[in-house]
């Protein structure tokens, strides 16, 4: 079983708890055990972390091309300011995925500049599935350039991650919370 694939299965059984403890604090309302609310809570920030692991390690170029830039350091210090500041767990979710999609763009406007449209799809012809096909390309990617695609997705994040955080103290000074 690769990573992602344990990763889903964990979302999928916190998803299923979180379910049935939502179940029981409606039905016991106020008079709720405080451990249920604990639990929920505790999950649903499991949860976020475990999806910001799932985009990071499932991000997808437009040919299909899968690259998976190590879980990076910058993007869970800044999730874990925007949760201390009480950014509601959707809103996370959200950055997250804006997040990983600009490395992504980035990311395939690179390879474009080093692999043409038509190896791509070459390359996607031959190879027997997605993985085979990433590898290839990134085997061609580090010859041709001499850089490591992780490194570079890594570098991108880097660059985003700042941008993002930069935009949302400019925002919490103001007052305008991402809420």
């Amino acid at each position: 079983m690769s990573r992602i694939d344990e990763v889903k299965k964990l979302i999928e059984t916190y998803q299923r708890r979180l379910q049935k403890l939502e179940e029981q604090k409606a039905l016991y309302g106020i008079s709720a055990d405080p451990r249920i609310s604990l639990e929920i809570e505790d999950i649903q920030k499991k949860l976020v972390e475990l999806r910001a692991q799932l985009d990071l390690r499932q991000i997808r170029t437009k040919h299909g091309l899968i690259i998976e830039p190590r879980i990076h350091s910058e993007l869970r210090d800044f999730l874990l300011v925007l949760k201390n500041d009480g950014v509601p767990a959707k809103k996370l979710i959200e950055t997250t995925q804006e997040i990983t999609s600009v490395v992504q763009e980035k990311f395939y406007i690179d390879v474009l500049m080093v692999l043409t449209k038509e190896e791509i799809a070459g390359i996607n012809e031959i190879a027997k599935d997605e993985e085979e096909a990433s590898i290839i390309v990134h085997k061609i990617y580090k010859r041709r350039t001499g850089r490591d695609p992780g490194d570079v997705c890594d570098d991108i994040m880097s660059t985003v991650v700042k941008v993002y955080k930069e935009d949302y103290l400019k925002k919490k000074k103001k007052r305008h919370f991402w809420r």
